[in-house]
């Protein structure tokens, strides 16, 4: 029996690393149809007898009623159902930041009860496949592989250079505690080569001790998007990279997909010494290992000091990858796995029903509670948002009484400007007629004065001429003027 369809249920609105990884990459190199059963936000029960198999997710299952219905309506049907799980989520670490700062401790008794309730569960390597067959008995080996369709690994020949060799650490923020471990070398690196070398952390931050030095940067994920996130880092031109792996339980059973991917990218690189590096990685061939803060130093300074050997490292796990860990070589298995569940059908879980009753009624309850919480923070929403409407009405108010004050006053200054200005003008008038005033009264002054001079000269011309005719000259010649003017006359 081959398997022709599978309807795919997941809340996620992006393709995202896991779904790419573990679905919709390895299925497009198969002849399997993927049918999308989710309408808007929840199950679209009727598709589920469209399909040969169903296929969730990790934390689908957080809906506990959705989740609960879609395999209900499968196993009524005959369709077998199939889980897909990545990590060991029921053994977060005390660290992590799922753990720490985020609600997911109410998703796992309905992830537990998924594990149990689904006929089959596909994991990514055989130390998660150990953990997960307490659980379940049908668990089944799919390992991720490098997806050529996104990662174009082409021969890369690293140059010498005498600008700062980079190392890079690119990953989830969830790899927080992991770099933390070694704040201590990479401290010690960036002392001892200082100007030589520079840090980038795409994902989590710089551990606290790198942070306040000029040649560490940082970028934040701009997206969740796997084929983005791939075009975004595949531009990013480090040198080295670093991958950091605390030595726990939930850490063994992850994937050395990180290796691939940095292999990809032309990145030589330096991995903790823990499963799953060391089943993919030979010591000083395809990469580094390093076990404590020493060897991490060591490791980190040869290839910082000697280009060539950074170019013998990547070369040769580039070809590593494309020999072993390409997705189209490797697709076959999705096809040859759902078609072994779909032989077996519909799996029965007699031998712990009354556990997983139990499990079901517990995350039952958390989900009522989840969704009258939501009930609650949507009312409280609202009623800030009402609230908040109301202060932006009242805001509203009090700044058009500011605005129309301030107009008031402003049109009052313009006034008493205006007023201001007429008089300026008036006493500009004032001054300019005082001014002709003062002209005309110094004028006046001197007319007066010119007056004065002339009444005393005609005085003294009176004077002048009553002398005159009062002479003995002037009586004298009287006689001969009288004469002289007769004869004028005549004439």
């Amino acid at each position: 029996m081959l398997v022709n369809k599978v309807v795919y249920f997941s809340y996620s609105p992006v393709i995202t690393a896991l779904e790419h990884l573990r679905v919709f990459g390895p299925l497009s190199h198969t002849n399997i149809q993927v049918i999308n059963g989710i309408e808007g936000d929840k199950p679209n029960l009727d598709t589920i007898r469209s399909g040969d198999l169903v296929l969730f997710q990790r934390n689908f299952s957080s809906r506990y009623f959705n989740y609960n219905a879609v395999i209900l309506e499968a196993h009524k049907h005959g369709v077998p159902v199939v889980m897909d799980l990545d990590d060991n989520l029921i053994g977060l670490p005390h660290d992590h930041p799922d753990r720490k700062w985020s609600p997911f401790a109410f998703e796992l008794p309905a992830l537990l009860h998924a594990m149990i309730s689904v006929d089959a569960i596909t994991v990514t390597t055989p130390t998660l496949q150990r953990v997960i067959c307490e659980h379940n008995k049908n668990v089944y080996v799919l390992p991720n592989y490098l997806d050529d369709s996104i990662w174009n690994i082409t021969s890369k020949r690293i140059q010498e250079k005498h600008t700062p060799i980079q190392i890079a650490f690119i990953g989830t923020l969830t790899h927080q505690p992991d770099l933390e471990k070694i704040t201590e070398p990479l401290r010690k690196i960036a002392d001892n080569y200082k100007d030589k070398i520079s840090f980038l952390f795409y994902g989590p931050e710089p551990p606290d001790s790198l942070k306040e030095l000029v040649n560490v940067q940082h970028q934040y994920p701009v997206t969740y998007d796997y084929a983005e996130f791939a075009a975004i880092v595949r531009s990013i031109s480090a040198d080295i990279a670093i991958a950091p792996l605390n030595d726990t339980v939930f850490n063994r059973c992850k994937s050395p997909i990180k290796y691939m991917e940095y292999s990809a990218m032309g990145f030589p690189c330096v991995f903790s010494n823990v499963t799953p590096y060391t089943d993919v990685i030979k010591n000083g061939f395809n990469g580094f290992l390093a076990d404590n803060p020493n060897e991490w130093v060591d490791k980190l300074s040869k290839l910082i000091e000697d280009y060539s050997l950074r170019n013998e490292i990547l070369k040769n796990a580039q070809t590593d990858v494309r020999s072993n860990w390409m997705l189209h070589d490797h697709a076959y298995l999705w096809q040859n796995c759902y078609d072994q569940v779909l032989a077996q059908g519909v799996q029965e879980n007699r031998e712990n029903g009354f556990e997983l009753s139990a499990l079901g009624q517990i995350a039952e309850q958390i989900e009522e509670q989840i969704q009258k919480q939501a009930k609650k923070t949507a009312s409280l929403n609202q009623t800030s948002q009402e609230a908040q409407a109301q202060i932006s009405v009242i805001k509203e108010a009090a700044l058009r009484e500011q605005i129309h004050a301030a107009e008031m006053l402003l049109s009052e200054k313009d006034h008493s400007q205006n007023l201001s200005k007429e008089r300026d003008v008036l006493k500009e008038e004032c001054d300019r007629k005082t001014s002709l005033l003062e002209k005309l009264r110094s004028h006046n002054s001197d007319l007066e004065i010119q007056f004065q001079i002339m009444q005393q000269e005609r005085e003294n011309l009176k004077r002048e001429i009553a002398g005159f005719m009062m002479s003995h000259s002037w009586r004298l010649t009287r006689p001969l003027r009288k004469i002289s003017r007769f004869l004028r006359r005549g004439r």
